[in-house]
């Protein structure tokens, strides 16, 4: 989360590195992640397809799927816009898998399970769900998220609260562990929505609030606005319209 460091080293590596080199194009998707996380996609979106030009050049095609993980994730998926979202994260899932990158399919992967996620269609995504548990390493980033989407998958009812909170439990330890802003917005709010599913505002509200302040703390402006929308659902379950 130290992206104001991040982009200058980057910066750095722009100055020193070849025109034609595979420095540059990591240079360039790393100055794509610091816009995106920061706020700022339309910049991200320019350094994303410098790099997947100067990737598509060089044959770099692991710079190659790795920048249409990031377009998909960074830009596309918060814009909404999921038909782009699934395009590339599928392309960059072929690509990943033509590399035989077995331990980081779960990132293309979890670009197209959060798509179904977010559209409604749960069924798909527990398929998706099912391969990326097939293969992320036990305590990685990637065993996080999934256990986040298994989490967010779960049928709202008497006692789900059960089988939801270990699996939050898991990834929080695991966002604690590794500094991933993302995990750690993802599972608080997470456990906001579950708590208010389950009626018990209070937790909620705290776990809403949580997740705001991390946004704010981390300067991690891409969840926001998600943050302070799960704080508003609560104040409106609580019959608190002011607020909301």
């Amino acid at each position: 989360g130290h992206y104001d460091e991040a982009q200058i080293l980057a910066r750095e590596v722009i100055c020193d590195a070849p025109p034609d080199s595979l420095a540059r194009c990591d240079a360039l998707r790393i100055l794509g992640n610091c816009a995106a996380e920061l706020g700022d996609p339309d910049a991200a979106e320019v350094y994303y397809h410098q790099a997947i030009d100067l990737a598509r050049q060089l044959d770099y095609r692991y710079a190659l799927y790795k920048c249409l993980h990031s377009l998909a994730t960074n830009i596309y998926w918060p814009r909404g816009q999921f038909d782009l979202t699934l395009a590339a994260g599928k392309e960059a899932l072929a690509q990943a898998q033509a590399l035989h990158l077995g331990d980081e399919l779960w990132f293309p992967l979890s670009d197209i399970a959060w798509v179904y996620w977010s559209t409604g269609r749960h069924e798909l995504a527990a398929e998706i769900a099912e391969q990326m548990e097939q293969v992320v390493l036990p305590g990685s980033l990637g065993e996080g998220f999934t256990c986040c989407l298994r989490a967010g998958l779960a049928e709202p009812r008497p006692g789900f609260l059960t089988a939801v909170l270990p699996l939050y439990q898991c990834a929080r330890s695991i966002a604690e562990a590794t500094g991933d802003p993302g995990l750690n917005v993802e599972v608080r709010l997470g456990l906001c929505r579950s708590y208010r599913a389950a009626g018990n505002l209070a937790a909620a509200a705290a776990w809403a609030d949580d997740a705001v302040a991390v946004t704010f703390r981390l300067n991690y402006r891409q969840f926001q606005a998600v943050a302070l929308i799960e704080r508003a659902r609560t104040a409106i379950a609580a019959d608190d319209p002011l607020s909301a």
